[in-house]
């Protein structure tokens, strides 16, 4: 039985000006959720005491993926990327339950901060990102590997 998720396929391409809108408010989003997450999940119990860096850096490189995915229409990035942070993140305290949280929060701060139009270019980015994460905490809840 094959229990992988989906390709993340047929995302609509996102013009230079959505992305460079994108580019500008990322790093004020990242600090938003880095800040949010602090604040609301403890992420030192699990992460230590240099959780504020990894989260800071961990959205950092969340930006640099989705960028990368809408620049090239290219869901796979985001496939690829959540699957590695599925085996890896854990070894860093960080469990798939914070990371569907913090995307909800991303998607929340990036609305917030981007003008309608960009939003909407970014959006199906973000959406197959959920889903794919959701589909991901479900697999690890039932104990399936993929």
């Amino acid at each position: 039985m094959n229990d992988s998720p989906p390709p993340i396929d047929n995302l609509p391409p996102v013009s230079d000006e959505a992305l460079a809108r994108f580019d500008a408010v990322c790093p004020d989003a990242e600090a938003e959720v880095v800040e949010l997450c602090l604040a609301a999940d403890a992420p030192e119990t699990s992460m230590g005491p240099e959780a504020g860096a990894t989260l800071k850096s961990g959205m950092r490189f969340v930006s640099q993926m989705l960028r990368a995915s809408m620049r090239y229409s290219a869901g796979e990035i985001i496939a690829d990327e959540l699957e590695w942070g599925r085996a890896r993140l854990p070894f860093h305290g960080v469990t798939a339950e914070m990371v569907l949280r913090n995307l909800a929060r991303y998607q929340q701060a990036l609305e917030r901060r981007l003008p309608t139009e960009a939003f909407a270019a970014v959006r199906p980015y973000l959406e197959a990102m959920t889903r794919r994460q959701q589909a991901i905490l479900k697999s690890i809840e039932s104990g399936s590997q993929r």
